[in-house]
Parts: C-alpha cells; structure tokens; sequence
C-alpha cells in the first residue's frame, strides 16, 4: 500500500462508492478509484489511495464496510453513495508472476521507540512525539503509538519511518 497522501482541504474529496454489484480489478488490490467516482481537487491523487489487498480471487462486501476502509485508508475523504447492500470484488484467479516482498519483516521500529506523527493542512504542519507500543517494520501499514498525554491511537507507519 502506497504511504499516506496528504490531500488539500479535509472533506474537499467526495468518493461516491460505485452503483455496480460486480467490481473486477487488475491485480488483487483494491484502489479508490475502482469502487467510487472520486470529485474534488485531489481526485487524481485520492483514486490512487489503496483501500485493501484480497487474499483470493473473490471477495463479497457491504457497502457500508467499504466505506469504513476507505475512510480508515483516507480519513480526510468524504464517502457518499448507498450503504445498503454488497459489491462482489473479482481479483485475477492468480499472480502469474510472484512478486518479491519489498521490504524486509525484521522490525524498524521497536516498541518503546520514541516518534513524531504529524499532520499537515497546507502550510500548517503539527507534530506529536509519542511512543511506539509494538514492533513494526516498513511492511506494515499502521502501527499503535501513545502521545504524552496518554491518548493511543494508530497512525500510517511509511517507508522512511521504518528505516
């Protein structure tokens, strides 16, 4: 899954989750823009967003619990459309070329490892320090971290983190 995206405006993207009850994709990842038409000025870059990765070949989920993954996925992203019903993904029956794991699963960052998390609106950007609670390497999508005021919360591990 590709790291975070920081899109311009929080709520500016509106993905409309596809009318379609079949989905079939190119590989067995699941992109934005293969389950919503995505509108607002980041489109290009929120379409590229990774929702999920199947394990197999066909996979059957509700609409709603879609909206929940791409809203985990991109929290700045308003997700619009109904949210009745299920969506069939249909992934190629196999990988014809197995693909090398692109980085290594030793942990990078320890638990116990002091970070900062930030989040940046146009010129703004926060930092945090806070603490890792488990071990993670650059494999991993997201990691459970504590601030100094006790809060816990999962926050997107990226490449460069996990050095």
């Amino acid at each position: 899954m590709a790291g975070p995206l920081t899109l311009a405006v929080a709520g500016s993207v509106i993905a409309a989750l596809t009318n379609a009850g079949d989905v079939t994709l190119k590989d067995h990842v699941v992109r934005l823009s293969d389950v919503a038409v995505v509108t607002g000025p980041d489109a290009e870059t929120a379409n590229r967003i990774e929702v999920a990765e199947l394990a197999g070949p066909l996979v059957t989920i509700s609409r709603k619990d879609l909206a929940r993954l791409i809203v985990r996925a991109a929290p700045a992203i308003r997700v619009a459309g109904a949210s009745t019903g299920s969506i069939r993904i249909h992934a190629p029956a196999a990988n014809p070329v197995a693909r090398p794991a692109p980085y290594a699963d030793e942990p990078k960052i320890r638990r116990g490892d002091e970070l900062k998390v930030g989040a940046s609106v146009g010129p703004v950007t926060i930092e945090r320090s806070v603490i890792a609670l488990q071990d993670a390497s650059a494999r991993q999508r997201r990691l459970f971290v504590r601030s100094s005021d006790g809060e816990v919360f999962a926050t997107p591990v990226r490449s460069g983190d996990a050095k």
